[in-house]
Formats: structure tokens, sequence, C-alpha cells
């Protein structure tokens, strides 16, 4: 014969509030629900995992959170499960570090006069598989040494999703939120990703930052921002105010800005290299680098059907010959190196 403890090791959490002061693994037995302004439930220690079960924790709408880690816990995992109408977020663990956080869906949480985000992790940790909607503050947000993967940040009162320096987002999605789409840190790397109608910038990384393989569309100021040192590879960016935004020895290559509803590429700062890159039927210029003697490097570009200057480049940068093919036929440059109007 087993043990109750044989067949089921884990503690059971069956009513709110509810306090963990001991390492250890717990689920919920039920869907729970509380009326006060109490966290429906406080971690205070570390290596502790709770389980949803498939179950909701849902509050009262007051100033409290869903699940609580007041100190520096370490290595706290929270999945499976519904998180909702937390006014003081769903999952506040910004102190913790080495977290878990799975597979949960977060509703309607976060907000007041902090803009408290909807879930929170702390330094070097893991948020996948989340649904992270509704909130009055930003969506996700991590510290530094962290990754976010296939996770949705949408229609949050304030950013999707942000990272810290030294992190990864990959094939998430920021939508319609109040401000940016997504941030990252210096020296990050974002992937496979898409940032739509939002009312800040699409994807913005910071300094020494690797973006590729992604789409921002319908977004405010600017589809992407890189700050300096940055790479942006094979990224599309349609029907945003702006396309692409670089701020300095930034490498700008096989990208694509089309219908933007001013400039396709603003290259502003110095030494940025701009290579293969498309830009078509925006209103304003294709590329535009018009800050003299900056040394920016323009080759081997597109430019179609934009309403402004196809290459706005003022003194001081250098480029490929320009070669203008709008009325058809091959060009006569032999500049390996050359721009195409076509």
């Amino acid at each position: 014969m087993k043990s109750l403890d044989q067949i089921e090791a884990r503690t059971p959490i069956s009513s709110l509030p509810f306090v963990i002061n001991k390492s250890g693994s717990y689920y919920l037995t039920r869907n729970l629900v509380t009326a006060g302004a109490t966290a429906g439930i406080t971690v205070s220690a570390d290596n502790v995992t709770i389980d949803l079960n498939g179950f909701a924790l849902v509050g009262g709408g007051g100033a409290a959170s869903g699940i609580l880690a007041p100190g520096a816990q370490k290595s706290l995992s929270v999945r499976n499960g519904t998180i909702r109408n937390w006014g003081n977020g769903a999952i506040q663990a910004g102190g913790s570090s080495s977290c878990i956080f799975e597979r949960l869906r977060v509703l309607d949480s976060g907000g007041g006069a902090n803009f408290v985000p909807g879930l929170v992790a702390g330094n070097a940790s893991l948020v996948t598989d989340c649904i992270v909607t509704g909130g009055g503050g930003p969506g996700i947000v991590v510290n530094s040494n962290s990754t976010i993967t296939r996770c949705v940040a949408s229609g949050n009162f304030f950013e999707g999703i942000i990272c810290g320096d030294n992190s990864t987002v990959l094939q998430c999605t920021a939508s319609n939120n109040s401000n940016t789409g997504m941030r990252v840190g210096s020296y990050g790397t974002v992937s496979q990703c898409t940032a739509s109608g939002n009312q800040g910038d699409g994807i913005i990384v910071g300094a020494g930052c690797t973006l590729s393989d992604s789409a921002a569309g319908g977004n405010g100021p600017y589809g992407f921002t890189a700050d300096f040192g940055s790479t942006i590879r094979n990224c599309t960016a349609r029907g945003n105010a702006d396309g692409f935004l670089v701020k300095g020895g930034c490498h700008l290559i096989g990208n694509t800005a089309d219908l933007n509803r001013d400039i396709g590429f603003q290259v502003n700062g110095g030494s940025n290299r701009v290579e293969g890159n498309n830009a078509t039927f925006n209103t304003g210029d294709g590329f535009s680098s018009t800050q003299v003697n900056q040394h920016n490097l323009f080759i081997r570009n597109a430019a179609n059907g934009n309403g402004g200057i196809s290459y706005h480049i003022v003194s001081g940068n250098s480029f490929g010959t320009i070669v203008n093919l709008t009325a058809g036929g091959q060009g006569s440059s032999t500049d390996s190196l050359a721009n195409i109007i076509y």
C-alpha cells in the first residue's frame, strides 16, 4: 500500500489567501476567488513550484497581486492556468531570480498609478507560452539575462513586453498596446516576432542587439528602432509612421520598408551600413541620412514608388552609384555596389 504522500506528494491550495513559507510543490484543487485586497498566494521561500492545474486564480479587482514574491526568492515556478483581475498584477516576482512562468493566461491585471505590469519576473528567468492581455500597465516585464518565448502581449495599457539587458525574445507577438510593443535592453536578441497596432514603436532594441526575421505593422512612430552597434536583418516594416530608425554603428541588411506614412529607412548617427534593403511606396523618403559627415554607407539597396527622395543622403556619407531604372531597361552602371531606383 502507498501512503498519501507517495500518491500525491504536492501540497494542495484550496482557499485564499495562502502563504508558502516552505520549499516544495503546490497545486490548486479548484478555481479560487478572493474579494479582499490581500495577495492571493504569497511566496516567501526558495524552490517553490505552483501548478494552477488548469484552474483560475481570480482577484476582486483591488490593489492586490495574484501571486506575490515579496523578497529575493529563488527558483519560483508557476504554470498551467489562468490568473485574472488582480489590480497589483497577476504575478509580482521582480526581486526573484531563476523563475519559470509557463502556459499561463494573465487577464485584466496590473495598472494603478504606477502602471504595475501584469507579469513580472526577476533576473535570469524564463517566460514561455503565456498570454497577457487587457492589463492596466505593461504586459510582461523581465529583468536581465532572461528569455521570453512564444508569448502574446496584447491590449495592455502601456508596453507589451519589456526585457532587461542580455535577454532574448523569440516567436512572440505584441499587438494593440498603448505604448511600445516590445522593448529589449542592450546585448539582446529578438527573432521571429511580430509587433502590430501599437501606439508607440513596434520593436525597440538597445545597443549591441541582433533583431531578425520579424515584422512590424501599423505602429506609431517607428516599426523598428535600434540603438548603437545593433544589427537588423530580414525584417519587414509596413504601414508604420516610419519604417526603421538606427542611431549609429548599426548594420541594416535585407530588410523591407513598405507603405510607411513617412520615411522608409531613417539613418541617424554615424558609421551605419545599409545594404541590400528595399524601400517601396513610403510617403516620404525611401532612405534618409541627413546629418553631414557621418560616414554612413549605402550599397546595393533598391527603392520604388516613394513619395519623397529615393536616396536622401547628404555630404560626408558614402554610397554606391544611384542607378535610375524607372524608364525600364538595363542600367548603364558597372558599379557592383550600385543603389537602384526602379
